[in-house]
């Protein structure tokens, strides 16, 4: 349970894009959350938690609680995505099995 927590980086057992807040007690904003920009051509810009994207579609989640999903052709409109905890994905490439145990058994003796 120890190593699913920290190699996820605190995602485990929650939904990837987060639900925009941590359910902390005055609803505290959850900085594991996914965000996106998204720069349509005319320049306007549409900001907020992602919800899902892939080559054809992005949706994101507004201020007011709607969702908005817009069409995706190529690079249009520009996607920026806002991941705080890619690094942990990108650990899994870089670490061995060998790795996770030890680092997750020196976690264990700082009980």
């Amino acid at each position: 349970m120890l190593q699913n927590l920290w190699v996820s980086g605190g995602r485990a057992g929650r939904r990837p894009g987060g639900s925009g807040s941590s359910g902390q007690q005055g609803g505290a904003p959850d900085r594991s959350v996914v965000t996106a920009r998204v720069t349509l051509p005319s320049g306007e810009t549409i900001e907020g938690p992602l919800v899902r994207y892939d080559d054809f579609l992005v949706t994101i989640r507004l201020a007011d609680g709607t969702t908005r999903t817009l069409r995706r052709n190529g690079d249009q409109p520009r996607l920026e995505i806002n991941d705080p905890l890619a690094g942990h994905t990108e650990l899994l490439a870089v670490l061995t099995e060998k790795d996770m145990h030890d680092v997750t058994a020196y976690l264990a003796t700082l009980k």
